[in-house]
């Protein structure tokens, strides 16, 4: 008997071992499922900083550019190619820059010329690679651009209006034009259980409105008050009852639904004091806390996790701890059955204002004259005032018609706060310009209306993460394309493709190799500037009875569009023009289009007159167009017209030369055309202007060249000493402007197509009135002053070299120093 009862205490305690073994493995495993998602799948964020937020048409947008590990906030080791889009109202694409990032940043501009018609424009900043998120989030800044109508008056002193008190709306919107929406804390609301609730009111573009309303029962007894303040957001206590249902009214009319609690559930309340979190978990499950765990992580990384002991027997459960050593950011809090199944969560922003840096800026006047030198001496100093290393983007510009709203896209707002939350803020810099209780109730308000993210926990914990990332890291400029039948692009083609770039700085580039079974090839990663002319030539495994190819069809990936798959709503910056009052957009940047033009009574109206012309051949509109063109020579004595030549889509380049006096020595491969000069060596080739070898126009397709001119040493001196042996010219189809506009002739087994490289480096040119000179009689009218992106302060507590100096223009009225210390060194 003894023996039996011993066996039982025995398995009983195993029993137990397993059991806590089981539970804590759940907890361990749940945390390393996160930190092996955030490694496997890591996320991306960009940031631009501008030199304004304010243009006018011919002026040119200085930017600086940061690309962040999504988690970590330092240098992303992932992509190095990032995008700048600048979009119209509609959303449209109108210009498109490319970026190389090697170490954090890298500066650009884009020119806005006279085709940028007044309005607001927004700057999208992305990498492909962040489509690998369920919802990208690129970083967004609304920029406004002014007609030359708007250029400030040296005589003006203008003044920024103050900023308008916040006037709650006694009346609101008819219920089509409102929205409404509740967001419980942690989760559904569970009768019995006294429970905060988040509420959120906009219009239809999504902007907040202020008002304030009731809740009530089905028996119209109040149960509550509410009032939603800043962005429509609002806070109310309730105590759901069993068989009751609830209501929130606006006005004398207006009424909305509650969502009905649950009869049974948990609660998760989170509390930020200071330097503790509380918080609190509540259910109505008798004994329902019995091995639940919380797992806490901001930004994917874990900073708290705890298991509910398995013989607890009450109903509320309270975890506190210290948030000292969590960085600043967007904390998540998730609730966990002992099987893994996630019952609740709460987000919540914890604040650390002790890891920034700052700029000081010494020897720097509070006034200055026109025309007159500024110089200044700048330093990083952390909180205690200590001089650090760092490296800045500075600005010098304007602010008589700007709001200040350029305090909204600090790298801390959208790298804490805007980057990592549902739906983002016009206005982020509310929460941070003071230390307010009232908005860090407001900012906590926000954090209970995110979305739950039981979608991304099921995915995060069934490790689905490396079956969705689709697109990898660009580290340069790629061409992808795939080869089809040439009748049938259906029907994909395995070929040998040769890739050949033309026009870079060290000549041509060629690489060959196979693709794949489905007919798709991929060349790179490449780093080049600007746009650069490209041809791939395919030749199927599969050939002809003449020996030759069967005809391919070659086609070249384009980027699709960076596409958000959930709407952000994001509301439009509100932008306080002098002497305007913003409306709308259009109201405040007139359209030359909308302007009624009349037709002067001094103006004599003429008679219609038609005049007529000869018709002019396509040889006459070629010659014609080739003059427009301003070659590096004049007519030649030869050229060849391939439309004119019967079967010229069968022969080689050099078959046509010898028709026009060219001879052939040497057998293939080693063959060599001459075209009769004294020297006897191989002419100079040129393709659309870019010099090539024999061997690549040997490749070419006929039936993809328009026109050939050769000339005599005598009619090539632009080529100086490399036309000893005569120069071959050749023209392909579309390189003459006045073909542009025609439909590209579809060619078997050639594709010619241009590639768009990086956005080369432009240095922002100060005005210098040290020295006089002619220009300077003019008006002065810059409202940027200065751009420096990239200024590396050494800084010591014995010395500091980091100096600035530019000048002062001609208008009048108050300037700002804007600067960005990158995120790395301000500890983000």
């Amino acid at each position: 008997m003894k023996k039996s009862q011993s066996v039982s205490v025995l398995l009983l305690l195993f029993w137990l071992q397993v059991s806590l073994g089981q539970e804590n493995n759940s907890l361990t495993d749940t945390a390393l499922a996160l930190n092996n998602f955030i490694s496997v799948q890591p996320s991306e964020k960009t940031f631009v900083h501008t030199d304004k937020d304010f243009y006018y048409t011919n002026e040119t947008i200085w930017l600086n550019l940061y690309l962040l590990d999504g988690s970590s906030h330092l240098n992303s080791e992932k992509s190095q190619l990032v995008y700048i889009d600048l979009l119209n109202e509609n959303d449209s694409l109108l210009t498109q820059k490319k970026l190389h990032v090697e170490n954090l940043c890298a500066s650009g501009h884009i020119d806005l010329n006279s085709s940028f018609s007044p309005g607001l424009y927004t700057l999208r900043v992305y990498t492909l690679y962040m489509q690998n998120d369920w919802n990208p989030v690129p970083f967004e800044k609304q920029i406004a651009i002014l007609g030359q109508e708007f250029m400030p008056q040296v005589t003006k002193n203008h003044k920024i209006p103050p900023k308008k008190r916040i006037k709650f709306k006694k009346s609101v919107s008819p219920k089509s034009e409102l929205r409404i929406s509740f967001f419980p804390e942690g989760g559904p609301m569970v009768k019995g259980i006294e429970t905060f609730v988040a509420i959120k009111l906009t219009d239809e573009s999504g902007k907040g409105i202020a008002t304030q309303g009731k809740i009530i029962d089905e028996k119209n007894q109040i149960v509550s008050f509410f009032k939603s303040q800043e962005f429509g957001l609002g806070v109310f206590k309730i105590l759901p009852r069993a068989n009751k249902k609830y209501f929130a009214v606006l006005g004398d009319s207006l009424k909305y639904d509650l969502p009905s609690p649950l009869s049974e559930g948990y609660i998760l309340n989170t509390k930020n004091k200071g330097n503790v979190i509380l918080i609190d978990i509540t259910t109505n499950i008798p004994k329902g806390l019995n091995g639940l765990y919380l797992l806490g992580h901001l930004r994917g990384q874990t900073i708290h996790k705890q298991r509910i002991p398995s013989a607890y027997d009450k109903n509320s459960y309270r975890i506190r701890f210290l948030n000292t050593e969590i960085p600043s950011g967007v904390a998540q809090f998730s609730l966990f059955t002992a099987n893994g199944a996630l019952l609740c969560e709460r987000s919540l922003f914890i604040h650390q204002k002790d890891n920034g840096l700052m700029l000081s800026i010494d020897n720097m006047s509070e006034s200055y004259t026109p025309r007159q030198e500024v110089s200044a001496n700048l330093n990083v100093v952390d909180t205690d005032g200590k001089p650090v290393s760092s490296n800045v983007s500075l600005a010098v510009t304007s602010v008589d018609r700007l709001d200040l709203s350029d305090r909204n896209h600090t790298i801390e707002n959208w790298l804490l706060l805007n980057s990592d939350i549902e739906a983002g803020l016009a206005n982020p810099e509310y929460f941070f310009e003071d230390n307010l209780e009232s908005k860090r109730n407001l900012l906590d308000a926000l954090m209970m209306s995110q979305n739950r993210s039981l979608s991304k926990w099921k995915k995060i914990q069934g490790q689905k993460s490396t079956q969705e990332m689709t697109i990898d890291p660009e580290k340069g400029i790629t061409i992808t394309g795939r080869i089809v039948d040439f009748n049938n692009k259906l029907e994909p083609k395995q070929a040998s493709v040769k890739l050949s770039i033309l026009g870079l700085i060290n000549g041509v580039h060629e690489t060959e190799k196979v693709t794949d079974v489905n007919g798709e090839f991929s060349f790179g990663p490449y780093v080049f500037l600007d746009t650069v002319k490209a041809i791939v030539n395919a030749e199927s495994f599969e050939k002809r009875k003449n020996g030759k190819s069967k005809n391919l069809a070659i086609l070249i990936d384009k980027q699709a569009p960076f596409q958000k798959r959930i709407s952000n709503n994001r509301p439009k910056n509100g932008y306080i023009l002098q002497n305007y009052k913003v409306a709308s957009p259009k109201s405040v940047f007139p359209s030359p289009n909308s302007i009624d033009f009349q037709m002067d009574p001094k103006v004599i109206k003429l008679d219609e007159a038609i005049v007529s012309e000869k018709k002019k051949t396509r040889q006459d509109s070629i010659n014609l167009a080739f003059k427009k063109l301003s070659p590096l020579y004049g007519r030649p004595s030869r050229r060849i017209f391939l439309d004119s030549i019967p079967g010229s889509s069968s022969l080689r380049v050099v078959d046509l030369l010898i028709r026009t006096g060219g001879r052939l020595i040497g057998a293939f491969p080693n063959e060599k055309i001459l075209l009769g000069y004294r020297f006897g060596d191989s002419p100079l080739f040129v393709v659309d202007g870019v010099e090539v070898d024999a061997e690549f126009v040997d490749a070419m397709n006929t039936d993809s060249i328009e026109f050939i001119d050769v000339l005599h040493p005598a009619e090539a001196g632009a080529y100086i000493n490399r036309a000893a042996n005569g120069v071959v010219v050749i023209y392909s189809k579309g390189s003459l402007s006045l073909f542009q506009k025609r439909k590209p002739i579809a060619v078997p087994n050639i594709k010619g197509f241009e590639v768009t490289g990086f956005s080369s480096v432009r240095t922002f040119q100060n005005t210098d009135y040290s020295a006089s000179k002619t220009e300077h009689g003019k008006n002065d009218y810059r409202s940027t002053l200065h751009w420096q992106p990239n200024i590396k302060i050494e800084n010591s507590e014995q010395q500091n070299n980091s100096e600035v100096s530019f000048y002062t223009n001609d208008v009048p009225g108050k300037y700002m120093v804007k600067y960005r210390v990158s995120p790395q060194m301000a500890g983000h």
